[in-house]
């Protein structure tokens, strides 16, 4: 007989001998008790917060009582926060969650080294090729960074089941993507109401709130150069770590470079070095 394996993951057909065999493989009647297991827990709801502009439109989501508070917020602060990122966290979204209960939790990186151990970069930098031309790297910080000290520490809190609330609005709807973990599925907020990012900003502003700064890790190699200016011109601390940084980078590897125009920091003069 020809049956329908019983893992919704798997559903294909396969042929037994035996009414009583639900799944085509030990694996799929393993990984279908596991999920079935899972669901039988509660589902606790767990915001990811960058302090950007997603970010903050998800907390303001439910200060106006748009939707259901989550269980907590959760921030990973990698060590390359920039300062006016920080800053809004603690001055609108930390007070914005507790006055509505929710408590924030700041997690911190443990090891982050811009190189992996295997001597890859990590940051998605810039690489000189032999040509001439420049080859952007792979984007590899964010899982070790952020996503394996979250897990970690909703396992400690011994959580076995969640939705993490993740930031995507609908202009960039192509980075949605389903979690690879049966315990922990990504939620999207933000487009289950089909809010772009204006909306998004519309919203905050509704609350009486600034418009928040865009986050990103200080030496983000995918900002862009007003950011780039902006952040020497308001935070020059933030600019100097991210000057040692690629000082540091040239020294390892020459041929690569935190900024597209394959120039070093220290060397690139901006507006606001010549009062323009």
């Amino acid at each position: 007989m020809v049956k329908t394996c019983k893992n919704p993951e798997c559903a294909k057909k396969f042929a037994t001998n035996r009414s009583t065999v639900d799944y085509c493989s030990r694996a799929c009647s393993n990984q279908d008790r596991q999920r079935v297991l899972i669901e039988s827990e509660r589902e606790y709801q767990v915001l990811s917060c960058g302090g950007g502009v997603q970010s903050s439109a998800m907390i303001a989501l439910f200060v106006s009582g748009k939707v259901e508070p989550p269980d907590m917020a959760i921030m990973v602060d990698t060590g390359y926060e920039k300062t006016a990122t920080m800053k809004y966290v603690h001055d609108i979204l930390i007070p914005a969650c507790e006055s509505k209960g929710v408590p924030f939790h700041i997690l911190h990186t443990p090891d982050n080294s811009l190189w992996s151990k295997s001597g890859m970069i990590l940051i998605p930098a810039f690489k000189l090729m032999p040509d001439g031309g420049s080859q952007k790297l792979y984007t590899l910080c964010n899982g070790g960074w952020k996503l394996t000290v979250i897990k970690k520490y909703l396992r400690s809190q011994g959580i076995k089941r969640g939705a993490s609330w993740i930031g995507i609005s609908t202009d960039e709807s192509k980075r949605e993507r389903k979690s690879h973990q049966q315990w922990l599925r990504n939620r999207y907020p933000l487009l289950e109401l089909k809010m772009s990012r204006y909306q998004c900003l519309f919203l905050i502003r509704s609350l009486g709130w600034q418009d928040p700064p865009r986050s990103a890790c200080i030496m983000c190699p995918q900002q862009h150069d007003d950011e780039w200016e902006l952040m020497k011109a308001n935070n020059p601390d933030d600019y100097q770590r991210c000057v040692d940084m690629d000082n540091e980078i040239e020294e390892r590897n020459p041929a690569i470079f935190i900024h597209q125009s394959m120039t070093r920091l220290r060397d690139i003069i901006w507006q606001c070095d010549v009062g323009v």
